[in-house]
């Protein structure tokens, strides 16, 4: 009988794993002629571009003005926006820029919006109407596939479904381009009341956006980018539930413009003119480095496919030091074998992480505090983030959230460049997640990273070392030297939990 009925499960849940719809007919288009008069192009048509320089860039550090810069780069549109996400929460900064996306398409401009679909079941953001719009086209990266058998789909097709889209980048006109760590939700913008993460964007105009251009292109155009009506049945009355969603937007905006954060968000947009008046940028020239997006069924990794190797190469002609900074962090033997090489050539390499009192994901702590020992060893200077070290670095939190994160994604290289982007330093984003990136050469963001970052490193991250074999945390608050010999501002449950993870955690896929 036991047998039985273990068979009648396995066979309902394979039978549930629906194979999803052909998508071999899907027309495929490209990104408008970024050469068409409108606002941007004029904008970047005036800057006065250096002789060796291809490409400018604004960086983006505070919340708040980061989602400024994307609702400012959506209402400058004239002809195209192209968006890809890994998560669109349906919050007040989700609502809001959908507000505007439906907005620039009433008046016109082509949308192209590509999401993983991890993070699209269940939502009232309202996709389905939005894709009625006659100007917008949606797109799902390696659906689950919709309906009640979602997540039998999930378990039945898991070595698919465990490969998702963390791409992030938002373009406007094939003009300007903003990539980063940020996904589209509340707690990437500083808007959030209980949680914030540390992030990193930049705005990017100039010959990057001939390879972001085209990569965007590449993903939209994919076997793996199905149309968002061939997974997810259309309303009844389509018309009817675009015109509900429009009301139902606006009717959100409004009531949301009493908000401290809209408010604020108003009156920071003047910052936006920085590109027309070339006020802040940072010129060179730049490479956008990026998975295929048949990384998800590629037999082998090649340096065509993942931008682990990509990475890898720029890393190799390091001569002085590498900063790395990376939310989630678990390197694998190859990585490890890799620092060990730098450092036995005399190259500094520093690691910021999240500490375990601030990452969200304490899974991927147990599989890094697996490695710290053995990096320490080896020569690896090691930092972890504090959560909420300073009120300095926190101001940027509009609502002054009670726990911080780190999210950003960034590594430094020398004093010559910086890589900004969706990359973790961790087997998913090398293996398994497709990922993007721009590498900017640029000696004043490298010099401005190591400035920010690595000279103030312990006064918002605890420094990790060997104390007599055994593992020390030390940091400064308010002037004061503080060390710890156990995991910093966490209870005796939450570092026993994690330990008993830590021996059983399948690290590849972390």
């Amino acid at each position: 009988m036991t047998k039985t009925f273990f068979t009648l499960i396995g066979f309902l849940l394979l039978s549930a794993c629906t194979q999803l719809p052909d998508n071999t007919h899907t027309p495929r288009d490209y990104v408008i002629d970024p050469q068409l008069d409108g606002r941007m192009r004029h904008a970047v048509d005036r800057l006065n571009f250096p002789d060796d320089a291809s490409s400018a860039f604004l960086p983006i550090a505070d919340g708040l003005a980061a989602f400024a810069a994307r609702v400012q780069l959506v209402e400058a549109a004239d002809h195209s926006l192209d968006i890809q996400y890994y998560i669109w929460h349906n919050d007040l900064t989700g609502r809001i820029l959908a507000k505007r996306v439906l907005d620039a398409a009433d008046r016109g401009v082509r949308v192209r919006l590509l999401l993983d679909d991890i993070d699209t079941a269940g939502k009232e953001l309202g996709l389905q109407a939005l894709n009625h719009h006659p100007m917008i086209s949606i797109r799902l990266f390696n659906p689950i596939t919709s309906g009640s058998v979602r997540a039998f789909n999930a378990i039945g097709d898991l070595d698919r479904v465990n490969r998702r889209m963390h791409n992030k980048s938002l373009t406007a006109d094939g003009t300007a381009v903003i990539i980063g760590g940020r996904n589209i939700g509340n707690e990437y913008f500083s808007a959030e009341a209980h949680a914030s993460f540390a992030d990193f964007d930049v705005i990017g105009v100039g010959t990057i956006l001939e390879q972001s251009n085209r990569n965007f292109d590449d993903y939209w155009n994919s076997i793996h980018s199905y149309p968002l009506e061939l997974i997810h049945r259309p309303h009844a009355n389509p018309d009817q539930a675009l015109k509900q969603l429009r009301s139902n937007l606006a009717d959100f905006e409004e009531a949301a413009l009493e908000s401290d954060y809209i408010q604020a968000l108003n009156s920071s947009r003047e910052m936006h003119h920085a590109i027309a008046e070339e006020r802040d940028l940072l010129w060179g020239n730049a490479y956008l480095l990026t998975d295929a997006p048949d990384k998800l069924d590629a037999s082998e990794v090649t340096i065509e496919t993942h931008v682990a190797l990509q990475l890898h190469r720029v890393l190799s002609a390091a001569e002085q030091e590498v900063l790395i900074v990376s939310p989630y962090f678990v390197p694998t033997d190859a990585l490890l074998g890799f620092f060990d090489e730098l450092i036995s050539e005399g190259i500094r390499v520093r690691i910021l992480t999240n500490s375990l009192s601030a990452n969200d994901v304490s899974l991927v702590h147990a599989g890094y505090l697996n490695h710290r020992e053995a990096l320490l060893e080896m020569g690896v200077e090691l930092f972890e983030y504090r959560d909420n070290p300073t009120q300095e670095h926190t101001r940027g939190h509009w609502y002054g959230s009670s726990r911080a994160s780190l999210h950003a994604k960034t590594i430094t290289i020398d004093d010559r460049f910086v890589f900004v982007g969706s990359f973790n330093v961790d087997p998913r984003s090398m293996y398994l997640n497709t990922e993007m990136g721009v590498l900017i050469e640029n000696q004043a963001m490298a010099d401005g990273f190591e400035k920010a970052l690595g000279d103030s490193l312990i006064n918002r991250a605890y420094e990790v070392t060997l104390v007599d074999g055994k593992l020390n945390w030390r940091t400064m608050i308010e002037g004061e030297e503080i060390h710890y010999d156990y995991e910093p501002e966490t209870s005796w449950w939450t570092r026993t939990k994690t330990r008993v993870l830590s021996w059983f955690v399948i690290e590849d896929w972390l």
